[in-house]
């Protein structure tokens, strides 16, 4: 086994959780937490009182409001409740402050277990301009574009030009979903971007990446101890997105599936991100993966991933249950990859409240009826109710449909069951774009890109 040191040795156990989420990924931690014999907190907003994870916490507590910041992102309510609750414990779950380092700073501070990436790996992973120059000292390939900040138009311009348009323009710092990407095609679109992020901030806070027009998105899943042991689970491929958010996952990628010798060099070039910023916790190293079999680190993500019920799948591995065993101060199991190797293939829809033919723009609403698919090899990850009232305080995102099967053709047979059997009504959802992805030929093959999305988008 590992030496324990003084400082991991004398952390008290984890007792108590208390969850600082709402919505399906709640409901995620608090069963794994049931099951282990763990009591859990939840806490909640004013229009999730009646949500599916206030019902089954040990205990439950009011934020009062509405809004995200006065709520679920609100540091001095969580810790006071953390504090009134007797919670040893916060799980972040994923999305709010789950990669917050100042917020798991002040976790640590206060005496709490951050269960996550300690405070100083959020800090050097969260800032993607950092982790691009990171990967390039190390020899890990990444996408053409800017490595130290850019001051103004006129630098920002230069490199474009000698990336070649089209490029990205990405907030350097971590922001969660996509949020804040934009393509930029000319020198004209780029000088008005940059006008309108002059005027609402600076420049430095992004950088230019070359766009990939035909790419995969593929990542590695990471399981790192407070020991230096970091493991990699497997990977998966998040290429369907809309709006640069993942909408279905699965394991393993196809693409790596067929290639070995390329799923290793991916795996390791992973390892080696994660062991240079010390990583600890659950978490990803994200890659695009262009058709010559190139590949481009362009994050790391160090929290628990929406689409990780896929590798648990293909894994047989409880990945919150491995966060709690890690929090605890233990180290990871020896052999655990190969206790649990990658058995079949796995597939996850996620079911939006949202109208695909309205660009996906948010459907709110009441539930008016929610029947849920159930068979063999089939997982559904919730928190929905008929009568739910969908709001816009919140993401859109409804429920997670997860199959598995021996192989990839009986994964997608049994994903389109389930979504066909899913029975939503009272709000517009993804489940039918879904269905069309899953019948279209080139993803049933697995060759697919970036592309198939617009394809199937118009």
């Amino acid at each position: 086994m590992f030496p324990q040191s003084a400082e991991v040795a004398a952390r008290p156990p984890i007792g108590k959780v208390m969850v600082a989420n709402r919505g399906e990924i709640a409901v995620r931690i608090i069963r794994t937490c049931s099951r282990l014999g763990t009591p859990t907190v939840a806490v909640y907003s004013d229009p999730d009182r009646e949500a599916p994870h206030v019902r089954l916490a040990t205990e439950a507590y009011p934020l009062g409001g509405c809004w995200v910041d006065e709520t679920y992102c609100n540091v001095d309510k969580l810790l006071d409740i953390a504090r009134r609750s007797g919670a040893r414990a916060i799980h972040p779950g994923y999305g709010f402050l789950s990669e917050n380092a100042g917020f798991a700073r002040t976790c640590e501070e206060s005496g709490f277990i951050f269960i996550g990436s300690p405070s100083s790996v959020l800090r050097q992973a969260g800032h993607k301009l950092h982790v691009r120059k990171l990967a390039n000292s190390i020899g890990v390939p990444v996408l053409p574009g800017s490595l130290e900040p850019l001051k103004s138009p006129e630098e920002f311009c230069l490199v474009c030009a000698q990336v070649g348009y089209p490029v990205y323009l990405k907030p350097a710092a971590y922001s969660g979903g996509g949020r804040g990407i934009q393509m930029v095609k000319n020198e004209a679109e780029l000088f008005s971007l940059l006008e309108r992020i002059g005027r609402d901030g600076d420049l430095r806070n992004f950088y230019v990446e070359k766009w990939a027009k035909e790419a995969k998105h593929v990542e590695v899943q990471l399981l790192g101890d407070d020991y230096g042991r970091v493991i990699a689970l497997g990977d998966r491929e998040c290429t369907i997105q809309r709006r640069h958010q993942k909408l279905i996952e699965e394991a393993p990628c196809a693409r790596l599936h067929r290639d070995e010798t390329l799923q290793l060099q991916m795996r390791e070039a992973a390892l080696r991100m994660a062991r240079a910023v010390n990583f600890v916790g659950a978490g990803t190293v994200e890659f695009l993966l262009d058709r010559r079999g190139n590949f481009y680190v362009i994050e790391i993500n160090c929290r628990l991933q929406v689409e990780h019920p896929v590798t648990e799948m293909v894994r047989g591995i409880d990945l919150v249950e491995q966060q709690l065993h890690i929090a605890a101060g233990n180290p990871l199991h020896m052999g655990l990859e190969v206790a649990h190797p990658v058995t079949g293939a796995a597939i996850e829809c996620r079911v939006y409240a949202e109208d695909p033919k309205q660009g996906f723009m948010p459907s709110p609403g009441i539930i008016t009826q929610a029947v849920e698919p159930v068979g063999e090899g089939v997982r559904v990850d919730s928190a929905l109710y008929s009568g739910m009232e969908v709001t816009p305080y919140y993401d859109s995102m409804l429920a997670k449909v997860i199959t598995w099967g021996k192989d990839r053709p009986q994964a997608l047979e049994r994903m389109r069951g389930a979504l066909k059997s899913f029975v939503l009504e009272g709000v517009k959802h993804t489940i039918p774009f879904c269905l069309a992805v899953l019948e279209d030929p080139k993803f049933i093959s697995g060759d697919y890109n970036y592309a198939l999305m617009n394809y199937i988008s118009r």
